[in-house]
């Protein structure tokens, strides 16, 4: 079965990463574009091949050939289309963070529920294969031992503060938004759901573009069982990712994993560890097709998955 894509958006995400994607699975169809400006969406529509491009939403929701959405918008719109989506019974991709408040996480879940359509978050480096391996290897055969200390370190330079995230208007944090939705993704998924969060302390930085939103953040996290996650994001350098994870018996280290490509090298007790490469977002979407074709197949990035991360990006920003 095939399934029509509708895409919320033109920026550079949906641009280089969901539209491609799409083109290149076999069970999906870029169908239509949604944007606010009409060349835009013409632009669009012409680079990747889509059937349409609409500037009303209504419209775009309202076209019965459509049968999901994938919503790449400035953050502080997500819930506002993630439940215009629902309302129009269409199954739901939204980019990361899925929601700007606590509250509309509660929002969203009814609407999904109430509406019966599937939702899923745009934490892609969840579909890195070598994560999933890595996962695999010491989460479930214990690799590494008991884990004891995480750190998680992903920048990337801005020359500016033009961006759409450092406005109030279009988003809520920047550093910890673009890239520390991420690493607290990660890190609560190799942590697992039996461990509970019971301090955090933070640091915000917006001193060099002294804009509404961070230019840096560094976030701790201790767990109830003494694990400790440390967290870095920033805009103002660029900088090779890390993801460290330290164990009772060794250590597991991701070097520059932290990336669109679903590339880089990862280490267990220095050896390095064999895994081939995918595309994170096609996996991604793969993976939401899967969901929304077999209703018995649980989705791992659902809205509960974001509402947790919302609910960190909150308590770090505070």
């Amino acid at each position: 079965m095939n399934l029509n894509f509708g895409i919320i958006g033109t920026g550079s995400i949906a641009d280089g990463a969901h539209a491609p994607a799409l083109k290149s699975l076999a069970d999906s169809t870029l169908h239509s574009v949604y944007s606010e400006s009409d060349k835009r969406g013409k632009d669009f529509k012409i680079k990747h091949g889509a059937m349409i491009s609409y500037t009303n939403m209504h419209d775009f929701l309202n076209d019965g050939d459509l049968d999901a959405v994938i919503i790449a918008s400035p953050d502080n719109l997500h819930a506002t289309q993630i439940i215009q989506c629902a309302e129009a019974g269409k199954h739901i991709l939204v980019e990361k963070p899925m929601a700007v408040t606590e509250q509309e996480c509660i929002v969203i879940k009814n609407a999904c529920e109430k509406n019966n359509v599937k939702l899923a978050v745009g934490f892609n480096l969840r579909w890195h294969s070598g994560h999933q391996l890595l996962h695999d290897k010491i989460c479930n055969a214990q690799a590494i031992g008991e884990f004891r200390h995480m750190r998680l370190h992903y920048t990337f330079q801005q020359k500016d503060a033009s961006n759409w995230r450092a406005t109030k208007e279009l988003g809520t944090w920047w550093s910890l938004a673009a890239t520390g939705a991420h690493c607290f993704d990660l890190a609560f998924w190799f942590a697992g759901k039996n461990r509970r969060v019971v301090e955090r302390s933070s640091l915000i930085n917006n001193k060099i573009w002294n804009g509404a939103h961070d230019d840096s953040a560094t976030a701790c996290l201790l767990f109830d069982d003494g694990l400790t996650v440390e967290i870095h994001s920033s805009v103002l350098y660029a900088s090779t990712s890390r993801f460290e994870i330290y164990g009772t018996n060794g250590s597991a280290i991701c070097d520059d994993t932290l990336n669109r490509k679903g590339s880089g090298s990862i280490f267990i007790n220095d050896r390095k560890m064999a895994y081939s490469p995918v595309n994170t977002y096609e996996a991604q979407i793969k993976n939401f097709i899967n969901t929304i074709q077999n209703p018995d197949i649980s989705n791992p990035v659902d809205y509960n998955t974001g509402a947790i991360v919302t609910r960190e990006l909150l308590l770090s920003a505070s």
